[in-house]
């Protein structure tokens, strides 16, 4: 049987895996949020697209497909962030059965899992990166539109 001090420090250790799932918690929420205004924006895009002159449509096209990319890095985003969350959670789960059932393997395990989790998350901020810069790509090109 464990005694209270030891589950004390096996708590100890679940902390900072704790603080990094809510952490990466109120990334997905921004996330999300930046996915939720793509959409809205490709549905009003598709909604003017519909009424718009041949110049005016081509510009529409352009943006359009601009979301489309900014969607699919955004999905991607959300999954390895998602995947970080998960892989993280198994860590904890993987840090408590090895204290209390003392497997071997367990050092090992949750080395991998920490960096598997890392790598997701790195992953997730470069899609999140790339969908900043589309962004910005798309308000540049509305802007030159607009001036010309």
């Amino acid at each position: 049987m464990m005694s209270l001090e030891e589950l004390a420090e096996v708590m100890r250790l679940a902390i900072s895996p704790a603080i990094l799932i809510s952490a990466v918690g109120l990334l997905l929420l921004s996330m999300t949020n930046r996915f939720g205004r793509v959409i809205d924006r490709a549905r009003l895009l598709a909604r003017e697209r519909r009424t718009a002159d041949d110049a005016h449509a081509s510009m529409i096209d352009e943006q359009l497909a601009i979301l489309v990319r900014r969607g699919g890095l955004l999905r991607a985003a959300v999954l390895s962030a998602t995947l970080s969350l998960l892989l993280i959670a198994v860590m904890i789960l993987v840090l408590f059965a090895a204290a209390f059932e003392k497997f071997e393997l367990a050092v090992i395990t949750i080395a991998v899992l920490f960096v598997a989790g890392i790598g997701a998350l790195v992953a997730s901020l470069f899609f999140l990166l790339r969908d900043v810069t589309l962004a910005l790509h798309a308000m540049d090109l509305e802007i030159r539109t607009d001036r010309a």
